[in-house]
């Protein structure tokens, strides 16, 4: 009988360790949920993800603005030229290691930033994070903790990007795009963000756009990232920022 006491309770301390090893990582996923622009912070004009579930695979359909709820309820209104910030819901920050990025979609002729589904050739990065000492909002908490090499979003909870004052005149869905390293390498994982927005004072660009999924490679070497050996050399995957 005390064996078998001993044995339960051993058993006990073991999955107590075992949830507590795996809190932090548990609590390491996030959600954009808000954007600001000059005047408004707002919850209401983003595609919120139903979950804060990452997604395994560059070619996911959900690459595109995440499993999300649907269109949302309103369109932020931003100058080009302009700070637009993506926010994440309340308690969330970024755990785990690996860069970042925003991209704009073109919305096309006939459909509405509410309306359009993200399809087709017509994205193209404004902003991207990648290794380097922290440069957005930390979570108040944050412990500073670092891999073997730092990343410029780590325990942020915010991505800062300008609308560049090249862009037309028009709406967009604004997705935000976080890469994680933390499993193993050629393991990455993402978050993915929308908000819908209408751009005004816009320029006379000619942005060079993608398709999301395709925008990035399977096998890019980029990917293959080990959080606990430094690289040579490291390139966010996907297009180049647009204007270079």
């Amino acid at each position: 009988m005390v064996g078998l006491v001993k044995s339960s309770v051993s058993n006990l301390l073991w999955i107590v360790s075992f949830l507590g090893s795996h809190l932090d990582t548990a609590l390491g996923h996030w959600v954009y949920e808000g954007v600001t622009s000059a005047n408004t912070t707002t919850t209401s004009a983003t595609r919120i993800p139903v979950n804060w579930a990452p997604i395994f695979e560059s070619t996911d359909p959900n690459m595109l603005c995440n499993n999300n709820t649907g269109p949302a309820k309103e369109t932020l209104s931003v100058s080009a030229g302009s700070a637009v910030v993506f926010r994440m819901a309340e308690g969330n920050y970024v755990y785990h290691p690996g860069p970042a990025a925003v991209y704009l979609g073109m919305v096309p002729e006939g459909e509405s930033a509410k309306t359009w589904d993200g399809s087709g050739a017509r994205w193209f990065k404004i902003k991207e994070w990648s290794t380097g000492e922290p440069s957005e909002e930390l979570y108040p908490d944050w412990n500073g903790y670092q891999f073997a090499w730092p990343w410029q979003t780590m325990g942020s909870v915010t991505l800062h990007a300008t609308i560049p004052a090249e862009v037309p005149s028009g709406e967009y869905l604004l997705r935000s795009e976080s890469t994680s390293f933390a499993v193993y390498r050629g393991a990455p994982q993402w978050w993915v963000s929308c908000a819908q927005i209408q751009v005004f004072n816009g320029g006379e660009g000619t942005p060079p756009m993608v398709e999301i999924p395709g925008h990035i490679q399977a096998d890019d070497p980029n990917l293959q990232v080990d959080t606990y050996s430094a690289p040579l050399e490291f390139r966010v995957p996907g297009p180049d920022v647009w204007p270079a």
